[in-house]
This record gives structure tokens, sequence and C-alpha cells, in this order.
């Protein structure tokens, strides 16, 4: 048989390529186009609650929340100032969310503090977020101020306090009343510096006059349950200030023209009239504005401002915008 002329030539070249240094066989489908190995998947966690620096406070929950993929577990700690103060879980569910009772484990509260999670089975997959901690665990305040104090009207008098592991801001508030029926008068400061003092610049009853079952509450305004008050005592406040209204008839219609008559003490000129209905303020319920407090009186054309509510509870009240707690309610009525 003829041989094809070019099996001498494959002859010659086949041992000198398998001789070759420059020829090497490779596995068709191996690595990527460009000779590298495949890279490993991205680490999937990626925390996106809370968010970096959000404080808490003692028992309250932190949702915490993270984008997961890959499936197992992620340890959960608390690191203050980069080094870990607990593991708060050693092996949860990767899967985006994990509820925690704030705590500071022991440490001092501050704004130093994370919370980190990583992968248990690749500890280079993971991730934190700062945030703030407050310990109000055993949170205390006890007053120091005289139990018996004498005030007076338009004086000043310094409340006093001690505490203990508070969200660190307080209320300072007067009551009044016998022990198991006080209530609330007035606000005498509110969400100031747990500092342990406060300077009460002018004294004053908020218009309840002179009496001497008036009492002192310091209240921290973050942790229900955690103050004090002191009291009874004496407060000394002649000059109050009060409205008296003429009721109104029990009935309205819409439209009518109805003079308010009011009897005003110690107000200052002008005062402000409003449309309640029961103790809530009417949507749009403004009446009038700078009313004089010496006309005594205010003509108002009835209308119930659209209110959808009962038709049978409105009030009117008037007070003087100089001081929000000198103001009169009348009677009920109905506007038809």
């Amino acid at each position: 048989m003829r041989r094809p002329p070019y099996a001498p030539l494959a002859a010659f070249l086949l041992p000198l390529l398998v001789l070759s240094p420059l020829f090497v066989l490779s596995p068709l489908g191996c690595g990527s186009d460009d000779g590298t190995d495949p890279q490993p998947d991205p680490c999937g966690i990626d925390i996106y609650t809370p968010g970096p620096g959000t404080l808490f406070y003692s028992q309250e929950v932190v949702n915490l929340r993270w984008h997961a993929s890959g499936g197992g577990s992620v340890r959960i700690e608390l690191l203050k100032a980069g080094a870990v103060v607990d593991t708060l879980d050693a092996g949860t569910p990767n899967d985006g969310y994990y509820p925690w009772p704030a705590d500071t484990r022991g440490a001092t509260s501050g704004d130093d503090f994370a919370l980190r999670l990583t992968s248990t089975s690749d500890a280079g997959c993971t991730d934190s977020v700062p945030i703030a901690l407050v310990n109000t665990v055993g949170c205390a305040i006890a007053l120091t101020v005289a139990p018996d104090s004498a005030l007076v009207a338009g004086q000043e008098y310094l409340v006093t306090w001690d505490s203990e592991n508070t969200g660190g801001t307080v209320d300072i508030e007067l009551w009044k009343g016998p022990l198991e029926l006080k209530e609330l008068v007035g606000v005498i400061a509110a969400g100031i510096a747990d500092d342990g003092s406060h300077l009460w610049q002018d004294v004053d009853s908020f218009n309840q006059g002179t009496a001497s079952d008036y009492y002192l509450r310091v209240a921290d305004n973050q942790v229900t349950g955690c103050e004090d008050q002191v009291g009874p005592f004496r407060l000394t406040d002649p000059d109050i200030c009060y409205i008296d209204i003429t009721a109104p008839p029990d009935e309205l219609t819409i439209g009518q023209q109805l003079v308010i008559s009011f009897f005003p003490v110690n107000t200052s000129a002008g005062l402000s009239i409003r449309l309640y209905a029961g103790a809530t303020l009417v949507p749009g319920g403004y009446i009038a504005d700078d009313v004089p407090a010496a006309s005594g009186q205010h003509t108002w054309t009835v209308t119930d401002f659209d209110y959808p509510g009962a038709d049978d509870r409105y009030r009117i009240v008037i007070f003087d915008p100089d001081d929000t707690y000198c103001r009169g309610v009348s009677n009920s009525f109905a506007i038809r």
C-alpha cells in the first residue's frame, strides 16, 4: 500500500514535539481564561441595622440585622474600645436577624461599644457596627432637699438630688394634693442633664395658689419608675392668675353669634380663645388671638371647624399666652 505524502513529515515532527520543553499538555477546561484559579465566594455578612452610633439603654431591644449568604452560623460579640467584652452568642444561625436586650455586660457606659458578627467557619468573614450603651440597671434617684421646705413664688430655690445608673436626663415637676390623690400641676424643668442640681429661678405655683400640700418630684425620663419625691411642703403664691368664663348655652347652632364673656385676674393684656372637644383641641379650633383682657368679651360666629367627633362635648378655653397655666375652661355644650 502506498503511504500519504505527509506521513514521513509527521513521523519526523512527533518525537520533537514530545521531547520539547515548550510543549506542555493541559487538561481541557481547567482554570480560567487568564490561567488564574477560581476566586472563592465573597463574605456574605453585612450589618445594616442598627445604624452606626445608635444609643441603647439597658434591656432596650437591639434588632441586629444583616445581609447573609452562604448559610452556616455566626458568632456575635460585644466589643468596647475594640476589645471583646463578651460573646453574646457563639453560634446562631446565619439567617440575618438576632434580637438582643441591650446590656453593657459589666462594662462602663459609653459610646465606644460595637457589635461584631463573624462566620464560625471563616474567621475572615466578619462585620461590625459601632453603638453606644448606657447602663440603667439599678437606676435610682434620691432627692436631698428638705421635706418641709417653705417656698415663695418669685424667689429662687435649688433642687438637689443623688442618682445612680440613670439614663442621663431627668424631669423636675411640681405636684399638689393629698398623698394618694396628688396631681401634676406644672413642669419645672424637662429633659435636663442628670447632674444632681437645678436652680428653680422663679418659683411658681402654676396658678394653684398658696397651700401646704405641694410635692417636688425628680424622675428619669428614660427609665420608668426611677424617681423620687419629697413633701408635703408649703408654697406661698398670693398673686395667682385665672380666668372665669360665663357658661355658654347648652346648645349652639352653627352660624349664630355668641358673645363669649370672661373675667380675667392677673393676666397679660391679650388673651387667646380656643375650641376644645373634651380635653382635646379641635383641629383648627382657633377662635381668636390677642383678645383684649380688659374687654371681658369676644363675639364668635359659631362653627365646629368640621370636627368629625361627638358634637356635644365642646368647651371654650381661654388662656394667657404668656402663662399657659393661666386659663379658664367653660362647661360642655353641643354644636348642631
